[in-house]
């Protein structure tokens, strides 16, 4: 339960989705109302029109019934808690409508700017606030702020996985090249006597870059599938994706057969070289 006064929507920008928002007309004396937001009357009202619909206060005072609460609107979800949860069930009940069972502590004041920076406001809003209450304790903190401090795991996370990930990639590369090298070196003469068969330098190159791409859709389809299986295990250390993203599982792959086509180039480009009279005479 959030206690908001006329304008708190219109200062977070959050969308209406059904009936209405709170505003001037909600006061002490009116009738009792609350704004739900998509998880609470997907939550509670599954199949019905939210708008309209009777639940009871979840704080009554010791010893008087709830409050009946009519719900007046239905708003989209909004990010309160965790950046990693789903969104909460929410009602959203008029200050001047709440019967307080407990004392005040704390009270959070949102202001938007019309134009220019926030912060601008701090010295008018503090001259406001202190006109009403000198001893009042209060702090500035922006939204921004707030949400950078909120994604600050999420940001280290990304890029101590994207770190380790180029890492992998390069180390794949390096790996590669030195295959490819490798089985390249192993035919030379193989190479060599094709050559002196006849076989043009785009047929050399054609057979390296060929069991690259051979090697390198076996490996990309093995990771495909350890990464299928084990992604659903690392859930709650993804944000913003899901599991089987198809643009992360469609991407990796294209990245993997760009670096290993740069990597068959300059054996294939030694392989074409070859002399096969060098190569007849090492045989």
């Amino acid at each position: 339960m959030n206690l908001v006064t006329p304008g708190w929507f219109e200062t977070y920008g959050m969308t209406l989705r059904a009936g209405r928002i709170i505003d001037q007309r909600d006061t002490s004396g009116a009738q009792t109302v609350v704004v739900a937001n998509e998880a609470f009357a997907r939550r509670f009202l599954p199949g019905r029109e939210a708008v309209g619909a009777i639940v009871l206060d979840a704080h009554p005072r010791p010893g008087l019934p709830a409050t009946p609460l009519t719900i007046i609107g239905v708003v989209d979800n909004a990010v309160d808690q965790s950046l990693r949860a789903d969104a909460f069930p929410t009602l959203y009940q008029p200050l001047s409508q709440f019967r307080f069972p407990f004392p005040i502590i704390e009270v959070s004041l949102s202001v938007r700017a019309g134009s220019g920076s926030p912060a601008l406001l701090a010295r008018s809003v503090s001259t406001a606030l202190t006109s009403v209450d000198r001893n009042l304790a209060f702090g500035f903190h922006p939204l921004a702020e707030q949400v950078n401090a909120a994604r600050q795991q999420e940001r280290l996370v990304a890029w101590l996985s994207g770190f380790f990930g180029a890492l992998a990639l390069l180390l794949a590369g390096i790996g590669l090249h030195g295959v490819t090298s490798y089985t390249v070196e192993r035919r030379r003469i193989e190479i060599g006597i094709r050559m002196a068969l006849g076989a043009q330098r785009q047929d050399v190159v054609t057979l390296a870059v060929r069991q690259t791409i051979v090697m390198t859709i076996c490996g990309v389809a093995a990771g495909l599938a350890a990464a299928a299986l084990l992604t659903r295990y690392l859930h709650t250390l993804l944000f913003g994706i899901t599991p089987l993203d198809p643009v992360t599982f469609v991407a990796a792959p294209a990245v993997l057969f760009a670096v290993a086509l740069v990597a068959c180039c300059l054996p294939a480009y030694r392989a074409s070289s070859i002399d096969p009279t060098d190569a007849l005479r090492c045989e």
